[in-house]
């Protein structure tokens, strides 16, 4: 009865933890979502030219971008629409591996997964990669 306790309790602590990610099915199985809906994808490109993937697809998709910050590791850039705030984070992993992670938002507690797939599916066309 302990044992299964356990396993209760450690299976609620990572359905509740803010790291957590939920499987993705369908046309955009390369894309993963954390539970607060923010779309994440790694990519095998350096990050300079996954964040020139990302201004091309944002102004393709007429997204006004706000922010443009780099520092060593990562390059954040803001963007917004009529209803949404969006975020995207590019995080080098290696030279030549790049995390995106894409936090589209209306009234900062409804979440747009559509939009923020799109983005990275843009980019992804953008770079020729699948």
């Amino acid at each position: 009865m302990l044992r299964a306790l356990s396993y209760l309790a450690l299976a609620a602590a990572a359905a509740l933890s803010g790291c957590a990610t939920a499987a993705v099915t369908g046309a955009s199985d390369s894309i993963g979502y954390t539970f607060t809906q923010v779309a994440y994808r790694s990519f095998t490109v350096p990050k300079g030219q996954v964040h020139s993937a990302v201004l091309q697809a944002l102004s393709k998709m007429q997204i006004q971008k706000t922010k443009d910050e780099k520092s060593d590791d990562s390059i954040e850039v803001d963007a917004r629409t009529k209803d949404l705030t969006i975020v995207i984070t590019m995080h080098s992993i290696t030279p030549k591996v790049t995390k995106v992670s894409v936090n589209a938002s209306k009234y900062l507690v409804i979440k747009d997964k559509t939009v923020a797939v799109e983005i990275l599916t843009q980019a992804a066309q953008i770079m020729g990669v699948r």
